[in-house]
């Protein structure tokens, strides 16, 4: 076989190589020119939309997927495309045929030919919409969560490695009268009665070990007032290491005065 022959070949198989990727990528493949109108799209992005390549060629991108309320937004997007300025990780939504949206994050490259004049843009699209949804509910449970402990009348902490606070509910400023933005990265331990201290840093240290663990101690408020509290801790776990302690501050202090009337 020639030499010749023999890169004919080459070339030859490595178009049908490409062909193969395109027509099986799981991605979206879309080659628009430089007014925005529809040259390509792959087999992916068909299954997606609903919409036959044969329908949509030389059809208008803005206007035949993307909601009105995003034309100018995008369209913006695509000339800097065109001007061959970088907008890779631009996210927006497309329209199936159903009139569905599909959330959409792009990698995009500007198409030259060999003189240098731009003559379209490759797009690249994943669907994120699953993960997007997914972040979505996140946010909402957590909202709902906050929500929850927000409005519990015991006092919700989470503290580092070191005992500084990185969160404490806001019934904290009920019981010992600081702010949660006063006391957050602050050592909780300064707020505990220095009679106390050793035992709250012994049962720290048990929680850092990964036990649970119960315990009564006494705060100083900033007024000065004396309160106890019924402390319910367990380790906070990140990728299951413990990364400091979380739990519940129960105000006990009303029970303790009875006791001592009691006695």
């Amino acid at each position: 076989m020639s030499p010749g022959r023999s890169y004919k070949s080459l070339l030859e198989k490595d178009h049908q190589f490409s062909q193969i990727l395109i027509e099986t990528a799981k991605f979206i493949i879309l080659i628009l020119d430089p007014e925005g109108q529809i040259l390509y799209f792959n087999p992916y992005l068909e299954e997606m939309s609903g919409w036959k390549l044969e329908e949509m060629e030389g059809q208008d991108w803005f206007t035949s997927f993307l909601p009105e309320c995003d034309y100018d937004k995008i369209r913006e997007v695509f000339q800097n495309t065109v001007h061959d300025i970088d907008t890779t990780g631009t996210i927006n939504p497309i329209l199936t045929r159903e009139g569905k949206e599909r959330l959409i994050e792009w990698a995009n490259k500007t198409l030259k030919d060999p003189r240098g004049k731009t003559i379209g843009v490759l797009a690249t699209g994943t669907d994120i919409s699953i993960q997007a949804s997914t972040v979505e509910e996140l946010k909402k449970s957590e909202q709902k969560y906050r929500d929850l402990v927000e409005n519990l009348a015991d006092i919700v902490y989470e503290v580092d490695e070191n005992g500084s606070l990185t969160y404490i509910s806001s019934a904290v400023q009920l019981f010992i009268g600081y702010s949660p933005s006063e006391i957050i990265g602050q050592s909780f331990g300064q707020y505990i009665h220095e009679d106390d201290l050793p035992k709250a840093a012994k049962e720290f240290q048990k929680v850092l070990s990964g036990q649970k663990t119960h315990n009564e101690y006494r705060t100083v408020s900033k007024s000065g007032e004396i309160r106890w509290f019924f402390s319910s801790n367990r380790p906070l776990l990140r990728y299951d290491r413990v990364v400091g302690a979380h739990g519940i501050l129960t105000d006990i202090t009303e029970l303790k005065r009875v006791q001592e009337q009691l006695r």
